[in-house]
């Protein structure tokens, strides 16, 4: 993870257990997988609470809200995170263009269409527990490498810690292609490990694999375990 930070601390009212202000600014965040242009946020930290409040700035006239509260006890000097108490983090990013997607990923060569996110961090630091949203509506994209071009695709995905379950994935492929899906996804460090998904094709092409290109229909029932 990489990016540029500016800002400010300021501390005020007790040496040992100051009321802390942290302002900044994180410009061109990557990440091995996304690259985001800004974040700006907040952070009082005092009492026994972290309140962090701010946004992500993903493109021009879009952004995403977010807002915390993070659990703190007092040491002898300073304070540490409370690993037992509970915590509330929330981030909300609605109804974004896809048309940045190619920029802010290397995964997507091509999108049109609208998302949503929303996530949510609850439970303790020590049990922590990541609930999520994902929508897209009337999406168009192309990955990186391949040659399929997916269009009018709507999608429900939801996310319950390490569990991600495709409440439904539709659209189309080409001119007569389609596809729909339902099902699970279990992540293990954040990554597919067991899958349990239901996909339906009809006229699907596949033009991807050198030297092949196939129409497919019927169903599938995939389930592995990577």
């Amino acid at each position: 993870t990489a990016g540029w930070l500016t800002g400010s601390v300021t501390f005020a009212d007790s040496l040992v257990h100051p009321s802390v202000l942290v302002e900044g600014r994180i410009e061109n965040l990557e990440s091995e997988y996304i690259r985001i242009p800004e974040v700006v946020m907040r952070a009082r930290i005092g009492g026994e609470s972290i309140d962090l409040e701010g946004f992500i700035d993903i493109t021009t006239g879009h952004t995403g809200d977010f807002k915390g509260l993070v659990p703190i006890r007092k040491l002898a000097w300073f304070y540490e995170v409370d690993d037992r108490a509970p915590l509330s983090i929330k981030l909300k990013l609605e109804k974004g263009r896809l048309e940045s997607l190619p920029g802010l990923t290397d995964f997507v060569a091509e999108a049109t269409g609208e998302y949503g996110l929303d996530f949510r961090k609850e439970g303790t630091t020590a049990k922590p527990n990541m609930l999520g949203e994902i929508n897209l509506s009337d999406a168009g994209y192309r990955l990186s490498g391949m040659n399929e071009r997916y269009h009018s695709v709507n999608a429900e995905i939801r996310l319950d810690d390490t569990l991600m379950t495709v409440v439904g994935l539709e659209g189309r492929e080409g001119k007569e292609g389609k596809f729909n899906c339902t099902g699970t996804v279990t992540l293990r460090g954040w990554k597919p490990h067991v899958y349990d998904l239901d996909v339906e094709m009809e006229k699907f092409v596949v033009a991807s694999i050198p030297d092949i290109i196939a129409s497919l229909s019927g169903k599938v029932d995939i389930g592995s375990r990577m």
